[in-house]
This record gives structure tokens, C-alpha cells and sequence, in this order.
């Protein structure tokens, strides 16, 4: 577990008695299932994504092995449907990086930065304010979203809330360090998510590089864990691109037999562990497991900080 940060004090009292509220809690219990969970879908194009689709077979699945918390998937894309919420009215449609809008909502020419600037605002909202810690999953893309918010939040960016709290961030399929698959499209989010094979985060768009070298582990406030899924089958975000470029806690690369695709992480939701896999948490080294849990219950582990 990482050592808390230390969170900014706000200008005012209101904020000051708010700030201490988040930060006077400990982290959760190691089987606390109760906070909420908010998802955040990856890319599509411009007929939005279906949450009902993506989400409710992982949030059917978690529910049934235990989590009591809300279970809220949320929409970005102005043509999006059956999500529990939308982060489009929180934070303003001008600020930082504003582009692509429709609607009242976004399009894939919307900057994933102002994707993240939103996304921050709505925790913010409707969590953070009153004081409430979340858990997040992020598939693809929107594991970027949320790490961008998390961190613009930490470096104080003025454009940002003074605070949020996110516990435990579980990214699935999520091109940390870029994906070769996005040279074959030409929207702003592709080209903001360009790399190459080698999944070198160095070389790859300007914007991964800038979550290189300014959110390589970023915390909300008491401190954030992150558990990064990959998978070998993965045949849009090679497992590397999925697992390098941060300094998470957590790693597990599902193994080509496991056949894990892009799209079927959140589907995944067998209880008996039977998954091929190598991972690694903290400093430990490396370790192949072939009697390991599926991606939807290895999330819920993570989320609850128990042990896999």
C-alpha cells in the first residue's frame, strides 16, 4: 500500500472542513465492499457506447459476489445510452481543452484531457464535496480519463476541484503506454493515444508522454491504488501498452491461453479460478499463476483491497 499524501489545503473554511472530512478517514478495510464504483467506458465512435452492453454482466457479477455499494456507469459521448450518469453537465463545456462538443455532450474530436476535466468535476459533485470515497474501473480509453482527472487534481491545475478521493482504480485493457492500434483511425482521441509496438511510453503521442512524466501514480487525496489488467489476446492494447507507463501497484497480464479479448474483461465473470496468468503487486517479482482469478473477479479483489 502506498504512503498517503498529504492534500493541499483549501482557501477557505468551508473547503478546509470538507478536505478534512475526506482525509480523516482511513483507507478501507481489506474486505470493504460498500463505496461506490464508477465506470468509465473506453473509445467508440461517434454512435456512443451502450453501458448496458459493457457494463451490466461486471456490475451484475460483482453485485452477486458481495459488493453492496452503488454500481454507476457513466456517459461522455453525446449519443451514449443506458448509463447510470453523465459526467457532460459537471464542469464547464469552455474550460481546459474544450473541443468536440454535440449536443451537450462530447464526440471522439473531444480532447481526453477535457474528457478527464469533466470526469473530475462529477466525482467532485457529486461524491467528493460531502466527503465520500469511490472506487473506479476504467476499460480502455476511459482508464486514461480517469487518470488524467486523479492527477490534474494532485498537481493543483486551477481548472480542477480541490480534491477528489478515489480509493482503488482498476484499468482494463488501457493503453498507458499508447496502442499501435490507434494509428489506423484519425480522430483527436486516436492520435492522442498513439504509440508504437515496442509499447515504449516515450516515444509514443505527446499527451502519453505528458501522463509519463506528470501522472506516472497519481493518488486523490488519502492515497489511490492502482491494479492495471492486460492481456495477452488482447489484440487492440498489447498487454505491455496495457501494463507499462505508471507505477501502479498492481499488474496481472492474462496469458494468451486465457484468451482474454479488449472486449471481454468486463465479461468475464467466472468465480472459479482457472484464469493463466503473470502478475505482480508492490515490489515482488513476477509470478505465473494457472489457477488464478478471471478478470471481473480479480477487479472486485482489487477494488476491495483483498488479497489475490
Amino acid at each position: 500500500m502506498k504512503a498517503c499524501r498529504i492534500q493541499r489545503m483549501a482557501s477557505s473554511l468551508i473547503a478546509l472542513t470538507v478536505v478534512s472530512l475526506v482525509l480523516s478517514p482511513s483507507r478501507a478495510s481489506a474486505a470493504d465492499q460498500s463505496k461506490p464504483v464508477v465506470f468509465v467506458h473506453g473509445y467508440e465512435n461517434d454512435s456512443g457506447a451502450n453501458c448496458d452492453v459493457v457494463w451490466n454482466d461486471m456490475k451484475d457479477a460483482l453485485a452477486a459476489q458481495g459488493w453492496t455499494g452503488p454500481l454507476i456507469d457513466v456517459a461522455y459521448y453525446v449519443n451514449d445510452t443506458g448509463c447510470g450518469g453523465s459526467i457532460n453537465q459537471d464542469g464547464s463545456h469552455t474550460a481546459h481543452y474544450a473541443s468536440g462538443h454535440s449536443g451537450g455532450g462530447h464526440t471522439t474530436g473531444t480532447n481526453i484531457r477535457h474528457l478527464g476535466f469533466h470526469l473530475a468535476w462529477w466525482i467532485y459533485d457529486h461524491y467528493g464535496k460531502s466527503g465520500q470515497c469511490i472506487e473506479t474501473v476504467g476499460h480502455s480509453m476511459g482508464g486514461l480519463i480517469v487518470r488524467y482527472a486523479i492527477a490534474q487534481v494532485e498537481n493543483d491545475n486551477p481548472d480542477f476541484p480541490p480534491f477528489i478521493c478515489v480509493e482503488d482504480v482498476v484499468t482494463l485493457g488501457t493503453p498507458h503506454a499508447g496502442t499501435p492500434w490507434a494509428w489506423a483511425c484519425s480522430s483527436l482521441q486516436c492520435v492522442q493515444m498513439r504509440g508504437n509496438v515496442l509499447c515504449d511510453g516515450s516515444t509514443a503521442s505527446a499527451f502519453i508522454q505528458w501522463l509519463r512524466a506528470s501522472a506516472w501514480d497519481p493518488d486523490g487525496a488519502g492515497g489511490t491504488q492502482w491494479t492495471l489488467l492486460g492481456s495477452q489476446a488482447d489484440l487492440t492494447v498489447p498487454s505491455n501498452c496495457a501494463l507499462r507507463n505508471m507505477g501502479a501497484y498492481g499488474r496481472t497480464k492474462y496469458l494468451l491461453s486465457s484468451g482474454v479479448g479488449h472486449s471481454e474483461y468486463m465479461h468475464l465473470t467466472e468465480v472459479n479460478d482457472s484464469a493463466d496468468v503473470t502478475y505482480k503487486k508492490g515490489s515482488s517479482e513476477w509470478r505465473t499463476d494457472y489457477t488464478a482469478p478471471w478478470p471481473v473477479k480479480w477487479s472486485r479483489l482489487a477494488l476491495a483491497e483483498m488479497t489475490w
